[in-house]
């Protein structure tokens, strides 16, 4: 656009020319709003994303405000240049234009209904035309003063048309501003009647939202059934609930004054989206509110019935516990006989399986008891961790002991069936054998079947010799079964029955075999074969020679001595019923056969070496059977005596007092002479046991040397435990005698330690740093050497003092110990005791207080120095650094209704922060917080003294520093997010806002005045009608956050045709918008507004 024009007509198409590009900006500010809503909404959701399109919007929002700037300096300047030149006229019209066209847009507002959104932006409408119409004031004024001189100066024309145009401008004047303040009063009426009832609607929602959260928070349950029943209770009894049941009633009374409210207003939609939105925010959260506290309340019950059913799973399975430890204590010894011990097998095999069975059990008692341990109130927890530590623990011990009774019926079995066996196998073999013998010697046989015979004979002999170790074995396994069996068991019987009849059938089948040896001996003498039979004879005391030679152990343990004894008796009783057959030889020998004489004399030569053999082998089984029951005498004895002794010697703790211990020592010495009479035993165990294993018989070396490991090992262990046994006496009894001196000793030495710090504590605590430096030193050395003290302190008692539990250094830790050196009881143990306490307690004191007292002054220290500009700056950094706000501290510190923190939460918020600072900064810091000194800060006073203020000297400052003083003052005071823009041209010379535009300013009447279109105004309004946050009311950064307007609307008047015909020339430049410079400054105002 060119420059202004000087003539009439120039002037009016130019003013047209500014309307239609008024308009057509009008028509982008929706826009522009909408481009700074998207980016401060994408900003609050992410400040990084937001950052690539700032600094295009604020480019935009400057060449924008440059092009509002603009359009109104222009208008302002045609319209003064058009009242300049006279017409008079055309202003009259295009006021009275104007105020019709605001007559007819408040009529449109009379049935204005919605929410709060679309209210206010009605209000804002208005706020507009209030602006506008108070920047029109000054034409209006302008007019009448001008038609006021005209009038004045020609005084014949009193009915003028201009003086009816100026009377109808006058009136509709009053007209509009009457009709624009009721308006604007029943739509703040509205608004405060919309924002009370969705003020309602939100308490209810966010009381129904905290009772959502209460209901999810995590609590402790009931882990047992009383404690569940009674939180099932107390929960539908809760007042949460009472609470609910009113909340609901007062939400439906709202839904349904909602309901009516919008059947009244009975607008479009888009005018109440916030009252639906509440309304069904208010539905959605009592629906939500009474689900999740049904919810719970099914929670509680289902909780309730797990916790009943787990207590009587774990009550059936105690129960099968004690009933299975019952039945299992009261089963019988594994039998020694094989079908008992088979169903005794059988019946624990089935027991084990039943106890395996029972580990799903425990597996589910143990998943369901940790859950209600972790998540159970402490009281039952605890309750519940020590019944499944009680059953875990006793069902794994029924479990081995099951195991363990498996393993001794198996092992006992095992002994049992090879028995059985055995003794079936041999009792089998003895009667099949005498069977046959009895068969083969049915009839007398020929001559030539009598050698036969005897081969027979001679190969059952060799057969029961092979025999004979598992005979042996056999009997010795069955007497050990049978030693093992109970006086009173009737297996014993059976087991008696069965070796007295192997052994009966054992003796009678050699017996036998010696009798059908010796009448084949006697047939063959009858038949005249004297050299056959002598020939047999000498082959028998040939083996016999040799089994009696001395090569042939005959020591060992007492059962292997009987069997040895009993087999020389059925060897006796043989031998001597062959000596019928040497008497036949001798007699019916021929004494001149030479061969004969020869073989007789051999034959007598052999049978009196065998009888002497036989006769020194009896004599030396009977001496071996001595020495045998000697040593299995000895060893029974010791036996015996072991058990007792090392019952005995088994620790037990010690008594505290003297005569106690004495007597102890006593009984000792008693119980050690019961040793020494043992020692002889033990010794002759030794040297018997040595004698026997030196021609010991194989099947005993076993026996011997079990029976000799397990006494020496047994009794060197009895030696070592009666030795340890007599020291810990003489030990206890020399510590019982030294204690006293001890124990003097420490009391000595606490009653001067307790006198020193009385005296300390007396004496005041000095007020520089290092005195108290050096007191502390001294203090810690004192304090260590006493916790030396408290080492020995320990041994005299087990109480745990409770200075112990509050001393910030040493925790003399007095442990429970197995046996007190002194009766606690005693006189002198209770003073130490309480010496201990007292003393401690006051060295910890003295100390805390020595450590407070320097910290104390440290702080004195370095508030003397202190500099709050320098904190402020550290305070800024470290909330910089730990990407936080300051106003977010300001806001979790507020416990005030008034919104306003106290000295105390400050302080202790500020430490909570873990901000590197101590509470003598920090009471500065509030001080220098709390201006007025009202003993709070709210949140301007907060924000103002973190926000660093420039320094002003102190001298007599000229008229244009004092300008430029209030200029900064006032505009320190803008709270935009971006401060109102103040720049120095030259003196009196500011450009202020986005647009730069330079005004004047000037000092009059000790007030700074700023210079507007032809008069002054003050430096105050002058800011309010450009400084968007000195609107009155809601400020601007509210309007410019939540104000938008609806798609394909504009914030302005819309244009409208003059009354006049507009074929006039005189009107032909003003028939549409707004023609004033108030018009000017009311869109300028609606611009910023939408910035």
């Amino acid at each position: 656009m060119g420059p202004i024009a000087t003539d009439i007509r120039s002037i009016k198409i130019q003013i047209e020319e500014v309307k239609i590009l008024k308009l057509q900006a009008v028509g982008k500010c929706v826009a522009i709003e909408g481009i700074n809503s998207s980016v401060q909404a994408l900003k609050n959701k992410s400040a990084v994303a937001a950052e690539n399109f700032i600094v295009a919007v604020e480019d935009i929002n400057t060449r924008w405000n440059k092009l509002v700037d603009g359009i109104f300096d222009r208008e302002q300047a045609l319209q003064d240049t058009l009242i300049k030149l006279g017409e008079l006229d055309t202003s009259l019209e295009d006021v009275n234009g104007y105020l019709q066209q605001v007559e007819e847009e408040l009529s449109d507002l009379d049935n204005v209904h919605g929410d709060p959104k679309y209210l206010e932006t009605h209000i804002k409408k208005l706020k507009m035309v209030q602006d506008d119409l108070d920047n029109q004031e000054a034409v209006v004024r302008a007019l009448n003063h001008n038609l006021a001189e005209m009038r004045a100066g020609d005084k014949g024309s009193k009915h003028s048309p201009l003086l009816d145009k100026q009377e109808e401008m006058n009136e509709l004047w009053k007209s509009v501003n009457s009709s624009l303040r009721d308006k604007r009063n029943r739509l703040q009426e509205k608004l405060t009647g919309v924002k009370s009832f969705l003020g309602d609607v939100e308490d209810v929602v966010n009381w129904l939202s905290d009772f959502e959260q209460t209901l999810k928070a995590v609590k402790t349950i009931g882990a047992l059934p009383d404690t569940a029943q009674k939180q099932c209770e107390k929960f539908n009894k809760s007042e949460h609930l009472i609470q609910l049941n009113a909340k609901n009633d007062q939400a439906h009374a709202l839904l349904t004054s909602g309901e009516e409210m919008l059947q009244a207003y009975n607008c479009h939609p888009f005018q109440t989206v916030q009252i639906r939105s509440s309304l069904a925010k208010l539905k959605r959260s009592c629906d939500a509110a009474k689900k999740q506290a049904k919810k719970k309340k099914l929670k509680l019950q289902e909780h309730l019935q797990n916790v009943t059913g787990f207590h009587s799973v774990m009550k059936i399975f105690t129960d099968w516990l004690i009933s299975g430890e019952t039945s299992l204590s009261k089963l019988k010894t594994p039998s020694k006989l094989v079908e008992p011990i088979e169903r005794q097998i059988k019946a624990h095999r089935d027991f084990h399986d039943d106890v395996e069975t029972h580990k799903e059990i425990v597996d589910r008692l143990d998943r369901t008891g940790t859950y209600l341990k972790y998540y159970g109130a402490k009281h039952d927890a605890i309750v519940i961790r020590n019944q499944l530590l009680s059953i875990k623990l006793r069902w794994k011990r029924l479990l081995w002991k099951t195991e363990e009774r498996g393993r001794l019926l198996n092992s006992a079995y095992k002994e049992d069936k090879r028995f059985a066996d055995d003794w079936k196998e041999l009792v089998g073999w003895l009667d099949a054998t005498k069977e046959s013998l009895n068969k083969l010697m049915a009839q007398r046989p020929s001559p030539v079947r009598m050698k036969e015979i005897i081969d027979e004979i001679k190969m059952y002999e060799r057969q029961i010799g092979r025999k004979h170790p598992r005979y042996y074995a056999t009997t010795r396994l069955g007497r050990n079964l049978k030693d093992r069996c109970t006086k009173t068991d009737p297996e014993r019987e059976v087991l008696s029955k069965m070796l007295d009849e192997l052994k009966t059938k054992w003796t009678s089948l050699r017996t036998e075999i010696s009798q059908k040896q010796t009448q084949l001996d006697s047939q063959l003498l009858e038949s005249g074969r004297l050299v056959e039979a002598s020939k047999s004879l000498i082959d028998w005391l040939e083996k016999m020679e040799d089994a009696l030679s001395d090569k042939h152990p005959t020591r060992g343990d007492q059962d292997t001595v009987h069997s040895l004894v009993e087999q020389h008796k059925a060897f006796q009783e043989e031998f001597d019923s062959r000596r019928s057959t040497l008497n036949t030889l001798q007699q019916t020998a021929n004494p001149e056969d030479p061969a004969v004489l020869q073989q007789l004399n051999t034959l007598n030569d052999l049978w009196a070496k065998v009888d002497l053999l036989s006769n020194q082998r009896e004599q030396l089984l009977q001496k071996n059977l001595k020495s045998a029951s000697e040593f299995q005498a000895a060893v029974n004895a010791l036996r015996d005596f072991l058990p007792q002794a090392e019952q005995e010697l088994k620790f037990q703790p010690l008594p505290e007092h003297e005569l106690a211990i004495l007597q102890l020592m006593e009984r000792h010495e008693n119980f050690e002479d019961q040793l020494q009479e043992m020692e002889p035993n033990v010794e002759s165990i030794k040297e018997l046991g040595e004698e026997i294993m030196e021609h010991c018989h194989p099947n005993a070396v076993r026996f011997v040397k079990y029976y000799l490991t397990i006494t020496h090992t047994r009794w060197e262990q009895l030696l070592e435990r009666s030795r340890g046994r007599r020291k810990r006496l003489e030990d206890a009894l020399e510590d019982i005698q030294g204690n006293l001196s001890r124990l003097e000793d420490l009391l000595a030495y606490l009653s001067d330690a307790e006198v020193l710090l009385l005296t300390k504590q007396e004496d005041e605590i000095p007020e520089t740093v290092s005195l108290v430096e050096d007191l502390l030193k001294q203090h810690m050395e004192f304090h260590e050497e006493l916790q030396e003290k408290g080492k020995e302190v320990e041994k005299f008692t087990a109480v745990q003092s409770d200075s112990s539990r509050t001393s910030a250094g040493y925790t003399p830790k007095l442990k429970t110990v197995q046996r007190e050196l002194l009766d606690p009881n005693n006189p002198m143990v209770t003073q130490l005791q309480h010496r201990w306490r007292d003393v401690w307690r006051m060295s910890v004191d003295r100390k805390k207080r020595l450590h407070d007292h320097l910290e104390h002054l440290l702080e004195l220290e370095s508030v003397k120095n202190f500099n709050f500009e320098l904190w402020r700056q550290r305070y800024l950094a470290w909330v910089k650094t730990k990407k936080a706000r300051i106003t977010d501290f300001f806001r979790k510190q507020i416990k005030n209704e008034d919104g306003t923190i106290r000295r105390h939460d400050f302080i202790t918020g500020m430490l909570d922060s873990k901000f590197p600072t101590n509470k003598a900064e920090l009471n500065a810091v509030f001080n220098i917080f709390d201006r007025d000194r009202s003993g709070s800060i709210n949140y301007r006073e907060f924000i103002e003294a973190l926000r660093p203020v420039a320094k002003k000297p102190k001298r007599h400052m000229s008229e244009q520093e004092l300008v430029h003083d209030e200029i900064e003052r006032e505009v320190s005071t803008c709270k935009c997010r971006s401060q109102f823009k103040v720049e120095k041209v030259d003196q009196g010379k500011y450009r202020f806002g986005d647009s730069q535009k330079m005004v004047l300013v000037r000092f009059l009447n000790s007030t700074v005045m700023v210079r507007v279109g032809g008069g002054w105004v003050t430096l105050q309004k002058f800011l309010e009608n450009h400084d968007p946050c000195k609107a009155k009311g809601r400020t601007n950064t509210e309007l410019r956050e939540q104000f938008t307007l609806a798609d394909g609307t504009a914030q302005s008047r819309a244009s409208f045709s003059s009354r006049r015909h507009s074929g006039k020339a005189s009107n032909s430049g003003s028939d549409a918008g707004y023609s004033s410079a108030s018009s000017s400054a009311g869109i300028k105002c609606m611009l910023t507004f939408c910035y």
